[in-house]
C-alpha cells in the first residue's frame, strides 16, 4: 500500500469502518511508514482535543434556565404580555376564520400566479 492510499483511508481506519482486510493492509503501512504513523496519531490527538474540548464547552443547567427565562421575558414585552400565538405578527384572523396557504414549486420558475 502506498501513502496516497493510505492517507485516503485513514478516517475510515480511524473511525474502524474498513473491511478486515483493509485495516490489516493499513495496520501494515503504519508499521512501516512512520509519516503515516504520525499523521494517524497527530490525527487522534486532535479529536482527543475537541472532544474535551466540546465536554467543557457545555452549558450549566443554570445557564440555559437564565438564557430560558431572559428570552421569555423578552417575547412576552414583544407581544405585550401576550402570548406568541396572540402575538400581532402571527394572528391568521379571528379564530375559525379559514385561511389559505398557496404553495409554489421551484420547478416552475416562470410560472405566473394564473398558471398556479
Amino acid at each position: 500500500m502506498d501513502c496516497e492510499l493510505a492517507a485516503n483511508l485513514l478516517g475510515d481506519y480511524l473511525d474502524d469502518e474498513l473491511t478486515l482486510e483493509l485495516r490489516d493492509e493499513v495496520g501494515r503501512h503504519l508499521l512501516l511508514c512512520q509519516h503515516c504513523a504520525w499523521e494517524v496519531q497527530s490525527i487522534r490527538e486532535t479529536l482527543h482535543a475537541f472532544r474535551q474540548g466540546a465536554a467543557a464547552a457545555a452549558p450549566s443547567a443554570g445557564f440555559r434556565d437564565r438564557l430560558l427565562s431572559r428570552l421569555l421575558r423578552d417575547h412576552r414585552a414583544a407581544v405585550g404580555g401576550r402570548p406568541g400565538w396572540l402575538s400581532p405578527t402571527r394572528s391568521l384572523g379571528a379564530p375559525g376564520t379559514p385561511f389559505v396557504l398557496e404553495l409554489t414549486s421551484e420547478e416552475e420558475p416562470d410560472a405566473t400566479p394564473e398558471d398556479r
